[in-house]
């Protein structure tokens, strides 16, 4: 009722504020005290100034100095938000707010330091506070005294607040392999003695609990009264089921916290307190107060309730809050929250700061605004309970706004000015590392200037300060780094899709040091930066795309694009409508469009209204088919209470705007009702149908409309006829009766009944089975068992610590022949399928001499081996032998399993292809026993190839089909006609092909399937007939692909959807052909269509590039128009999550599951059974281990199930190891009195490691003491049949029936009742309280006596003690004589056990000696003291370890006392301190031979022992007295020298030997003439190790090399010839030598010419080409000249009987012949040396005649000569 009562009094508050605020902002009146944004304008930071800007801003830079605090805060978790204080603090800062007034944080502090008054300096002071305490008040680490309340809270009790002053030592450490029992505080008060427990239960208010450690989980379940908790560890967790009352942490660590209350739960924490996990299923408040700098407090924080529930957070600097179900967070102004993770709705309430919103779900309102918000599957909007979302906060501070400024990132030598935004009038800024960056700022400017300098982060610190303002800092990271790649990282973004008005924040993941934005249309969307993030404001409906260039001095700029597409919310509304006229100016409310739905007839269901409408309404046209509410949260609550239709209209105000409306229609169908949900638990965890248990089964129904009651019908499985309706007004029914029983569940209501659930069998059987026929004989057993119900599940003997599983025989028997000679006892333990037990102690005397046999290999699980698999195979065995202990060993890598104490073993194998695998089982004696087992594994299906197609006979089509199979190979290739699934025809295997004769004008789905069952992709065929003429061509066909995109492109899933539109338009007799190839162009799975449309979709488990191609295929079967569209998908992951069990006992199974990190925790199941959180997570690399924890398990076997946020699963059956089962015996079951008053008898239990809840008698007559651990006296008073039961903790039981006789009817004999044995302290005596009772006597006249000790008290009440260990025989006597005696047996007096001690170390220390000395007390009594002969008493450190201080050297004994008496010596030597430091010799250099590296050798004595010698800091190497070390660099070197007592001394040496330099190359030619060929010489020298190597290479292809007398190497081709050198150190030179003036082509041939015409070639074989000249005819020489950069070519002639050719000169060379007949040679000749092929000519010059009239010439002069006859004359004389 309080809990109720609570929220709707902070939902009514809220309500009033958000009225009063809405009030104040339509008034004018201002309310809070930050001014008014303008809506849908929301500045996060100042944007950073562009490059040009940067370059313009002058000024002085201050330095910004070293902050050592700054410096710690680079330690801290990445990521991790820490809210500064403006004060600095030094020592152990406390979390919370510095800027909070003292008068608000703690209540009178003044005598905390005993300032006002030192009588009271003893009092313990006790501190409220929800915020940081400054230095200057309080120092918690220094101040242990200060103890913190949260607020509001009744002080503590003195008694309390003195304990949880005590300084903390640490809680106790419990031991390896030690059990310990658990503890129940069950009474009021302090408990603080240390203590380690099992489990602890706290079941009573006001109760305090320091120093313990608890190793299993700690449960507080109280009505009232506060918990508190000091110097407490529990390993498991804290679960807190009852009380209101604070529950306060001081020192406490622990792994989790889970709160389940039917009231609100109040937790606070303090000191050095740390709860890595907390689950909230009910209402909570959360409060830190006092915490140190180091501690985490709350840590991380989840809501998982079962209803809405409030979650209240006080000054908490929390790491990450998840909310998985409905919730309520209401947080102040003190908390910081790094991550919040919404994923369910939430409402978030109050003005703390929250980093980065991630949401996840719709109803996500808040109402300050996260610095960062990233929207998932939902959105999150303002609240309106404050129209400007700030605090009304009129009396707060005014303070420096001063906005954040993101991390940056430089290189080295890059330099950036980041501009500060702030209106404070001076700046201070702090650096934690200027070795990092070089960070200077200016206050006039108000920027800051940083240059990388080199690798690494370091922080910055940012203070703005105002005159009558608080101040405000801030802090950012500098990231200097080195970008190998050169390039700029720039993630692509994905098209945003939003409405019209609405704002949206997209962060751009880079590298980069600043983004720029273009944007081509920003009518529709506004995209500005706001440092890294785009701030996206839709303003109308179209498309724009967008332009994100990321930069980087140095580097090129990258760019990214992405296009925002804004619908129109009003797109369906009339056209006439006036009222959305958007052509008026009015204000208009915003509501997205509601679909349509389709319920069932009695469902629910809650639609989320997206509007920005501050109240909603909604009506139904029909309430009798579907009624409407309106929930807080936004959303509509349909529910179908009638089958028809309805329409719902839904109506958003918002005052001043104008209403929006929403109609949309809900149509209910079926007949009846549906069926409610039904879940079914037993023991907290789900049931599986027929399961038999022995546990109460319960059913819980829900999924019904609250106008409906369900009802359920029962019937004894086998029976058809069903019981009458039985009502369940509670919706639970819980099933207790043993038996075998169905049921069934359904609603009533106004109608008809709804439909029936399903029939969910319970099977219940709580009798354990009976071991029946029992035979004994020569140590070996035979015998039967009986169960009633669930049947024998299990047999098992236990023999010599080993269980052996037995398997019955043909006759119904079960044979063990025990394999130990003699006579010992065995136990039968025989379980039910219930899991019911009984367990039997037999004895038995094996006579027999026993044959060392091999060990036995009996295999209990295993696949077909002939067959092929297509998952992991699980193979079972057990393993014996004779000796009882075996070594099992199993090759091929596999993981073996062991059953714990048991002989079972098992392993699972999925390696593919045909494995062999041999088990192997030897004995201690070396016989050993093999067994092979085959297991043939193909996961992975086969792949569809080319698909060809034939014409065929009779009309078919022959269809050939390639398949790619590499496993266990192919055991069948169908194709299943589409729309008939039933008709299928195989193919025949042809070739390397399979073949299908299929009719046409169909369509087929081809898939093949290899012979582990593994099913290819199917593959789509369209089959058609050839037309037998052309059709008349239509208009040109096209195809068109248009809207290719990925569904939910940035989610993380294990397989894509990729949607995408074909247009086409066919002609008559054409057909579309759709298909799809991946990255490596193979075809996969082909496109379906969606529905009747025009839309396909494909499905693909790769990323990847896949290129959709659409063509049309003509009616002659050739392709026509074609249209392809690449589309990238991306974030497929297909790596399931991976299970391992890693340990499994007594009900209890640890497993861990494995992820990739970034995939984040897993789902994980049991039975489908949710485990909420993993006790533990562990870092893998790329991976992430968490660790899980089920406990009391009764299944015989779970399954677990772990799916991870991309939907990949692993499932993995256990085979849950039960706990043992207890035994309890008697001494004799057959009892016969002999005084024929009493029978007595011994009892002695077993729990088998179970914790003893009680044994008991079940029937009056009889009573069962205690007298020592695991020990029982039975003792009765009336004869007859008793069954006395052992019940443990764990609900297991054992019993033993006594049969009593003898007993005559008489007055009762005194009961005699022993208590708790209490040890003294020395451990030398016990005081047993003892009570005695008679019912029939007056207890005065009882007389109680005790064999040996000191026994006093009367009246029933005695004290006995006992100085001894063994049994003390009490005897109890009343008037009528009737005695009753109890054995009490006592163990626990250790007076005669010596202490030891021994003298471990002496160290001096000044002027005195430290003697360190270890002191048990081996179990006897405590420790006294420790001094030595002189009576100085050494000084406890803990844990067994003394120092003792002596003032001289010599010889002391140490005596170490008990408080027995007892005592221990032991002599060792004290010794001064040792302060001459070491000696060094003068440092020694020498060489190797190659000069790569020197030796510095020293000597080095001391007095005393020489500790360490290092050369620069590292440790030299050790030969008597000398050390050595090599060195590879030049450079002065430092020795020091360190004695055992830390004396040292240091040498410096200069090292300059080493060789650092290369060879030298010298050319020793010059290669600038012209020439055929070069011949390259150069000297290459080495002055320190000498040349070891010398090369030439030209493109990197080697040259040959000659080096007699210095190197040369031939040249006949032009190019770079490089020449490489290295010396034996491994220096290197090189030397590129560049030859251009390298010429093998001759030149072109001359040719002669007279005037402008050629002269002819004269050919001396055919004697043509002779020329006449005419006298004094001057010829001239042609010839192609040298290029530039080519050899020079000169023109060389010859004539007649010359020897030699000469040189005519000039560039146009001339010749001139005398008369008569010349042979002329002409050649052209290079630089080089190149000549041309020579040209003969045969030229006749003419003689000169005299001057007479020449007779006209009928031919030119200068053709070529004819032949004459030599009658005819040629003169004119002549012929005259």
């Amino acid at each position: 009722m309080g809990k109720r009562m609570d929220r709707a009094f902070s939902k009514t508050i809220a309500l009033a504020m958000a009225l009063l605020l809405a009030s104040a902002s339509l008034t004018g009146c201002d309310l809070g005290s930050r001014p008014q944004e303008t809506p849908n304008e929301i500045e996060l930071e100042a944007p950073e100034p562009d490059q040009q800007e940067l370059e313009e801003l002058e000024g002085e830079e201050i330095s910004a100095e070293v902050d050592p605090k700054v410096e710690q805060g680079d330690k801290e978790e990445e990521g991790k938000v820490v809210e500064e204080p403006e004060k600095s603090q030094t020592g152990s800062e406390q979390k919370g707010d510095a800027n909070q007034s003292v008068a608000d944080r703690f209540i009178d502090t003044s005598d905390v330091f005993g300032s006002k008054n030192n009588s009271n300096s003893g009092k313990i002071e006790t501190v409220t506070t929800s915020a940081l305490i400054p230095e200057s008040v309080v120092k918690p680490e220094k101040m242990n005294t200060v103890v913190y309340q949260p607020v509001g809270a009744a002080p503590s009790a003195k008694e309390e607040t003195k304990v949880l002053a005590q300084p903390t030592a640490g809680a106790p450490k419990p031991e390896r392999n030690r059990s310990y029992s658990s503890a129940r505080f069950s009474q009021k008060g302090t408990y603080s003695e240390p203590k380690v427990y099992k489990n602890g239960y706290i079941d009573v208010g006001s109760v305090t609990l320091s120093n313990k450690t608890f190793t299993g989980n700690l449960y507080i379940d109280v009505d009232s009264g506060s918990i508190s908790l000091k110097n407490v560890t529990v390993l498991g967790k804290i679960y807190i089921t009852d009380g209101s009352d604070w529950v306060k942490l001081y020192d406490v660590n622990t792994a989790g916290l889970v709160i389940e209350n039917n009231d609100t739960s109040r937790v606070f924490a303090s000191r050095a307190t740390e709860v890595s996990s907390v689950v909230v299923k009910s209402d909570a408040v959360l409060e830190e107060g006092g915490l140190y700098s180091n501690s985490r407090g709350f840590a991380n924080v989840s809501v998982n309730a079962p209803k809405r529930v409030t979650l209240t957070l006080k000054n908490l600097g929390l790491n990450e809050l998840k909310t998985l179900t409905a919730c309520d967070v209401v947080y102040d102004n003190d908390n910081i929250i790094n991550h919040v993770y919404a994923n369910a709705p939430t409402e978030l309430y109050g003005y703390g700061q929250i980093n980065r919103l991630y949401c996840n779900s719709n109803g996500v309102y808040y109402d300050a605004r996260p610095l960062y918000i990233e929207t998932g599957k939902g959105y999150a909007t303002p609240s309106k309970r404050n129209p400007n979302n700030v605090p009304d906060d009129d009396d707060k501070e005014k303070k420096v706004t001063l906005y954040d400024i993101n991390d940056q990132y430089l290189n080295i030598g890059e330099k950036k000015i980041v501009g500060i935004d702030h209106n404070g009038t001076s700046l201070k800024v702090t650096t934690s590392n200027s070795s990092v960056a070089k960070v200077t700022y200016s206050t006039s400017k108000s920027h800051i200037t940083m240059t990388g300098v080199k690798p690494g982060k370091a922080t910055i610190k940012v203070t703005s300060s105002r005159a009558g303002y608080e101040s405000s800092t801030i802090s950012f990271q500098i990231v200097v780094k080195e970008n190998s790649s050169g390039k700029i990282n720039l993630s692509a973004i994905s098209n945003q899709y939003m409405d019209e008005d609405t704002t949206r924040y997209v962060t751009v993941h880079t590298d980069a040091s600043r983004i720029s934005v273009s944007n081509s249309d920003s009518d529709v969307a506004s995209v500005t930066a706001d440092g890294f993030q785009l701030k996206i404001r839709a303003k109308d409906e179209g498309t724009t795309t967008v332009k994100v260039t990321a930069s980087r001095n140095g580097y090129p700029s990258k760019s990214t694009t992405f296009k925002i597409v804004v619908r129109d919310w009003d797109d369906d509304d009339d056209d006439d409508d006036d009222d959305h006229n958007h052509g008026h100016n009015d204000r208009y409310v915003s509501m997205r469009r509601i679909d349509n739905q389709i319920l069932d007839n009695g469902s629910q269901r809650i639609i989320n209204v997206s509007t920005n409408a501050s109240s909603l309404k909604a009506s139904s046209s029909n309430s009798h088919v579907a009624k409407v509410s309106v929930n807080r949260d936004d959303t509509l609550r349909i529910e179908a209470v009638g089958t028809g239709s309805a329409w719902i209209t839904v109506t958003g105000s918002r005052r001043g705007y104008r209403d929006a409306v929403r109609e949309f229609r809900v149509d209910v169908y079926g007949d009846s009702y549906s069926a409610p949900k039904v879940t079914v638990r037993y023991n907290e965890i789900y049931y599986p149908d027929g399961h038999w248990t022995n546990q109460d089964v319960t059913f819980n129904l829900d999924g019904y409309n609250s106008s409906r009651t369900p009802y359920y019908n029962e019937r004894s499985e086998g029976s058809s006829a069903w019981s009458s309706d039985v009502r369940l007004s509670d919706g639970k029914l819980t099933v207790k009766e043993e038996g075998r029983k169905q049921y069934r569940f359904f609603t009533k209501g106004k109608g008809s009944d709804s439909a029936y659930s399903s029939i969910y069998t319970v099977r219940i059987d709580k009798i354990a089975p009976q071991i029946v026929d029992l035979t004994n004989k020569d140590g070996k057993l035979q015998f039967k068992t009986t169960d009633n119900l669930s049947g024998t599940a299990q047999v098992s003997v236990r023999e010599n610590n080993t269980n052996y599983t037995l398997s019955k025989g043909t006759d119904g028997m079960y044979t063990f022949d025990s394999a130990v000679s003699g006579e010992h006892q065995v136990e039968i333990q025989v379980q039910d399928a219930a899991g019911n037990n009984v367990l039997q102690t037999v004895t038995v005397n094996k006579t027999t001499p026993i044959e060392n046999k091999a060990p036995v290999i009996t295999i209990l699980e295993k696949p077909d081996e002939t067959a092929w698999h297509n998952k992991e195979q699980q193979i079972r065995f057990t393993a014996t032998d004779d000796s009882g202990k075996v070594t099992v060993q199993v090759d091929g890598g596999v993981s073996l399993q062991h059953k714990d104490d048991t002989n079972e073993y098992s392993f699972t194998v999925s390696e593919e292809g045909s494995k062999k695998y041999t088990i192997t089982a030897k004995d201690d004696s070396g016989k050993e026993t093999t067994q092979t087992v085959t297991v043939q594994i193909d996961s992975i299906a086969p792949a569809l190839g080319e698909i060809s197609v034939k014409e065929g006979s009779n009309g078919n089509k022959t269809v050939t089909v390639s398949v790619a199979e590499n496993g266990s190979g192919i055991d069948k290739v169908k194709a299943v006609l589409i729309g008939n699934q039933g008709n299928s025809i195989e193919a025949v295997k042809e070739g390397n092909g399979y073949v299908l004769q299929l009719p046409s004008n169909a369509s087929y789905m081809i898939t093949a399937t290899d012979k582990a069952g593994n099913e290819s992709p199917a593959q789509q065929i369209i089959l058609q007939d050839t037309p037998t003429a052309p059709p008349t061509p239509p208009t040109a066909s096209s195809v068109t692909i248009t809207g290719v995109e990925v569904e939910n492109k940035d989610s993380v899933s294990e397989s894509k959807a990729v949607i995408f539109t074909v247009n086409a338009e066919l002609k008559k007799g054409e057909s579309l052909k759709v298909g799809v190839k991946d990255q490596n162009g193979r075809d996969i799975t082909p496109a379906s269509t969606m529905g009747m449309s025009n839309t396909y979709s494909f499905e693909v488990t790769q990323n990847g590039t896949y290129t959709v191609r659409a063509n049309i295929v003509k009616e002659d079967g050739t392709e026509g128009a074609v249209a392809s569209q690449a589309i990238e998908v991306e974030n497929i992951d297909t790596a399931a999550p991976q299970i391992l069990v890693t340990e499994n006992k007594n009900g209890t199974v640890l497993f861990t599951v494995t992820d990739r990190k970034e995939d984040g925790e897993p789902g994980v199941t049991c039975d489908g059974d949710i485990v909420l959180l993993p006790v533990k997570e562990t870092d893998k690399g790329e991976w992430k281990e968490y660790s899980y924890r089920l406990e009391n398990l009764m299944s015989d076997e779970i399954v677990l199930k772990a799916v991870d946020k991309a939907g990949n699963q692993t499932t993995q059956k256990v085979s849950v190891a039960k706990a043992q089962q207890p035994t309890l015996t008697a001494e004799n079951t057959i009892l016969h009195s002999t005084d024929k008053k009493t029978a007595q008898t011994a009892l002695t239990a077993d729990p088998k490691g179970n914790k003893v809840k009680e044994v008991r008698v079940n029937r009056s007559g009889a009573t069962v003491q205690k007298t020592a651990e695991n020990r029982y006296q039975f003792t009765a008073t009336e004869n007859g049949e008793y069954l006395v039961e052992l019940l443990t903790e764990q609900g297991l039981s054992a019993s033993v029936k006594i049969t009593v006789s003898g007993i005559e009817k008489q007055t009762v004999a005194p009961t005699i009742q022993p208590g708790e044995q209490k040890l003294n302290e020395a451990k030398t005596q016990v005081e047993i309280p003892i009570s005695v009772s008679d019912t029939d006597s007056n207890l005065r006249e009882v007389t109680l006596t005790s064999d040996h000790g000191e026994l006093r008290g009367a009246d029933g009440s005695y004290l006995l003690k006992a100085t001894e260990n063994g049994n003390y025989l009490l005897t109890a006597r009343d008037a009528q004589g009737n005695e009753s005696r109890v054995s009490i047996g006592v163990e626990q007096i250790k007076s005669d056990i010596a202490p030891s001690v021994r003298w471990k170390e002496s160290k001096p220390d000044g002027e005195k000696t430290v003697v360190t000395l270890e002191v048990q007390d081996n179990g006897g009594a405590p420790i006294t003291g420790v001094t030595d002969q002189n009576g100085t008493a050494a000084v406890s450190q803990g844990n067994g370890i003394y120092l003792l201080t002596v003032a001289e050297s010599g010889t002391y004994t140490v005596t170490a006392k008990n408080l027995a008496g007892k005592t221990a010596s032991v002599t060792g030597t004290g010794e001064q301190k040792d302060i001459i430091p070491p000696e060094i010799s003068e440092p020694q250099v020498s060489s190797n031979a190659n000069r790569s590296e020197a030796t510095v050798s020293v000597t080095v004595t001391d007095s005393g022992a020489v500790s360490s010698v290092t050369l620069a800091g590292n440790g030299m190497t050790a030969n008597g007295t000398t050390y050595q070390a090599t060195v590879t660099e030049n450079g002065s070197y430092t020795v020091q020298a360190v004695d055992a007592a830390g004396n040292s001394s240091v040498k410096t040496i200069t090292v300059d030997g080493i060789d650092k330099t290369a060879p030298a190359i010298q050319l020793t030619g010059k290669y600038d003439s012209w020439k055929k060929s070069h011949t390259v010489t150069f000297a290459v020298t080495d002055e320190n190790s000498g040349v070891a190597s010398v090369s030439v290479t030209k493109n990197g292809t080697p040259v040959s090399l000659r080096s007699e007398n210095g190197y040369s190497f031939d040249v006949t081709e032009n190019g770079v010839y490089t020449i490489l050198a290295s010396d034996l150190v491994g220096n290197a030179s090189s030397k590129e030598v560049n030859i251009t003036t390298i010429d093998k082509t001759a030149p072109a041939a001359p040719s002669l010419k007279n005037g402008e015409k050629a002269v002819s070639v004269y050919n001396a074989q055919t004697q043509k080409g002779a020329y006449n000249a005419k006298p004094d005819t001057t010829f001239t020489v042609s010839y192609q000249k040298a290029a530039q950069g080519e050899s020079a070519v000169s023109v060389q002639v010859k004539v007649d009987k010359e020897q030699t050719f000469r040189t005519l000169s000039g560039d146009t060379p001339k010749l001139t012949l005398t008369e008569g007949t010349h042979t002329v040679l002409l050649k052209t000749v290079d630089a080089a040396g190149n000549e041309s092929t020579a040209v003969t000519y045969r030229i006749t010059v003419e003689k000169k005649q005299p001057e007479t009239m020449p007779i006209p010439q009928t031919e030119p002069q200068g053709e070529e000569q004819q032949p004459v006859d030599e009658a005819v004359p040629q003169t004119i004389p002549e012929l005259l």
